[in-house]
């Protein structure tokens, strides 16, 4: 949010802008910054795939651009997001929203070890904290293929354990190669 309202201010374009989030945390974190950046923003707490909270969203108006950037691919149901994001677009003027998403195949060695991390903590009653210890130990074991082939190594190194789990241990992650991508468009109702 912090980035596109400073590009739209650097173009001199006016703009209100509105930032939806699912994590309180995250809103603190961009108030703060739009309070330092002066940038005038409305924060709404909630999720893309409840009516209610759509409803609060709505109501702030109808929106000509929508920045939808690492949200599809962490949601359980990405049609249904990307459909209720669709129903907010102005329907009286020019509008769109940009995704970014998880490409297939550009994340087949990070799904390699996340299955190397499902095979080694099945079953165990580990921590959290423990999990990140082993997933440090897989991501810097020269003998994992995966690992070495993509240079996977660092991220043991220079991820915080945030990255880490959001990287290789979050709950829900999907990724879109062409074809599925088209098809969540369609099914989205929505077009390319």
């Amino acid at each position: 949010t912090m980035l596109l309202c400073n590009q739209l201010r650097s173009a001199n374009i006016n703009f209100t802008a509105v930032h939806f989030d699912l994590s309180s945390a995250s809103i603190k974190i961009a108030t703060k910054r739009a309070k330092l950046l002066g940038h005038s923003i409305t924060f709404v707490q909630g999720s893309l795939l409840n009516e209610n909270d759509m409803l609060k969203v709505k109501r702030l108006g109808h929106y000509d651009y929508i920045d939808c950037v690492g949200v599809l691919m962490a949601t359980v149901d990405p049609v249904a997001a990307l459909r209720n994001l669709g129903q907010m677009l102005n329907p009286s003027s020019p509008s769109g929203i940009g995704i970014m998403i998880y490409g297939k195949y550009g994340r087949a060695p990070i799904y390699q070890i996340r299955r190397t991390m499902e095979l080694l903590t099945k079953g165990n009653s580990t921590k959290k904290g423990d999990n990140l210890k082993i997933l440090r130990k897989v991501l810097k074991d020269d003998g994992n293929h995966w690992a070495r082939l993509s240079k996977l190594g660092q991220h043991a190194e220079t991820y915080d354990d945030i990255s880490l789990v959001d990287t290789y241990l979050h709950p829900v992650d999907t990724s879109f190669n062409c074809q599925e991508l088209f098809k969540l468009v369609k099914d989205a109702k929505l077009h390319f």
